[in-house]
């Protein structure tokens, strides 16, 4: 009976502890009263025994473990994991928005399209031997003036996309005088923001911003929208021999005179391996409507102010070839026309902005409308660094 009960409260001890102790006590029915404690050190105390000291029980020594095998470098998943294989692509189809690709390819002599915003990922290399059309994003803005009882003005901001400010529309003037043309929106890569521009790397959807309509009676002009964005993150190499376009629209017809074009959009092209551009990517900005007297809305208008011209980054961890041509100019403003006659007059609204400046539109007087400006030159800018953690 006693052995049980010593076996009982050894297995029910703290094994952690150092010294398990055990005390006995006779009742006056006869019955064994078993009391128990646990000490990290030292004696049991009066009437306690001890039982057992837990750190001399020492078992046999476990087989040696199996190191696990290494994770990943979660680096690898900035270029996807290829999940959609190879695709190569036939003219007419369009890009799959954030495919996840072994091998990119544009089929040679087809032309595709893509959303703005497009990121392609792929384990392999990229090659655009066809051409790739990205759609633009950024509304062009518009402003009306309604007459009557009362004037009232109901305007939609153009959006300035990724550059610093919008385009604002031209001035308008209801009777004999001149209206003012508006500003172009302010680049992001002009002066000082020039390292600001090396920091958009993901652009999401917003590219150049875009152009301004104008100040009328009655009726609104609508401003060119800025250019898109595409990213091709590829961890084999990149190739263009074709075309890639994310130019902002333009606006040269005179059923938008007086409106703004857009600005040019955003190419990423980012591998540690080589990039070789033999082909073209076209970022330019829109180009802005001309002068002229407007039949359909029945007003004179100065010219609209180009686009801000686009930007293209290229990050390379080995080595970059460039015997193509990257189109980065701004937009050119619209034309003037000092043979119109007419009022309402209004100035020209400014071009979307960029990596440059919109051109700012031009002022219109009856019998002189001056041409709008031109929008100023984007850029190509190279990194030459492995550029994987900056897409993490």
């Amino acid at each position: 009976m006693f052995k049980s009960l010593i076996i009982v409260f050894l297995l029910a001890a703290n094994l952690s502890a150092e010294i398990v102790c055990l005390k006995s006590t006779l009742r006056p029915n006869g019955r064994i009263k078993m009391k128990r404690k646990v000490i990290a050190s030292g004696s049991c105390g009066s009437r306690f025994v001890q039982v057992v000291d837990t750190s001399t029980l020492t078992g046999p020594q476990g087989p040696a473990g199996t190191n696990g095998t290494n994770g990943a470098d979660g680096a690898i998943a900035v270029y996807g994991d290829g999940s959609q294989g190879a695709i190569s692509l036939a003219n007419g189809e369009s890009v799959l928005q954030n495919g996840q690709y072994t091998n990119f390819t544009v089929q040679s002599g087809a032309s595709v399209s893509a959303r703005s915003g497009t990121v392609i990922r792929a384990t392999g290399t990229c090659s655009i031997e066809g051409t790739v059309v990205v759609s633009t994003f950024a509304g062009g803005g518009s402003t009306s003036t309604t007459t009557g009882t009362t004037t009232r003005n109901v305007e939609v901001p153009a959006h300035p996309g990724q550059s610093i400010s919008i385009a604002s529309p031209g001035e308008w003037e209801s009777s004999i005088g001149t209206g003012f043309g508006g500003y172009g929106g302010y680049g992001f890569g002009t002066g000082i923001a020039y390292d600001e521009a090396r920091n958009i790397l993901k652009p999401g959807t917003l590219g150049g911003g875009g152009g301004a309509g104008y100040i009328s009676v009655n009726s609104a002009s609508i401003g060119g929208s800025g250019g898109g964005t595409i990213t091709l993150l590829c961890k084999e190499g990149i190739t263009v021999s074709g075309t890639i376009n994310v130019s902002g629209e333009n606006m040269a017809s005179l059923t938008a005179s007086g409106s703004g074009g857009g600005g040019g959009g955003i190419v990423i092209l980012a591998t540690p391996e080589n990039i070789t551009i033999s082909g073209v990517i076209i970022a330019t900005g829109g180009t802005g409507a001309d002068a002229g007297f407007n039949i359909t809305n029945g007003v004179l208008a100065g010219g609209g102010g180009g686009g801000g011209g686009g930007l293209v980054h290229a990050l390379y961890g080995g080595t970059f070839t460039n015997t193509g041509t990257a189109f980065v100019t701004g937009g050119t403003g619209g034309a003037s026309d000092n043979s119109s006659i007419g009022i309402p007059v209004v100035g020209g609204g400014g071009g979307g902005g960029s990596y440059g400046n919109g051109g700012r539109g031009g002022q219109c007087a009856d019998g002189t409308q001056s041409a709008g400006s031109n929008g100023s030159n984007g850029a190509l800018i190279t990194t030459n660094s492995d550029p994987t953690s900056l897409f993490l």
